[in-house]
């Protein structure tokens, strides 16, 4: 039971990470950013 809840949150926190890196692309690339620029 212990082992399900912690796969559990290390997939949704794997998700949750994916999710924000391909946010945080998407959102530079709209807004112009150069690939260099930290935003």
């Amino acid at each position: 039971m212990i082992e399900g809840v912690i796969i559990g949150l290390l997939f949704v926190g794997a998700i949750a990470y994916v999710g924000r890196g391909v946010y945080k692309t998407y959102k530079s690339e709209d807004s112009g950013c150069s690939k260099n620029c930290d935003c």
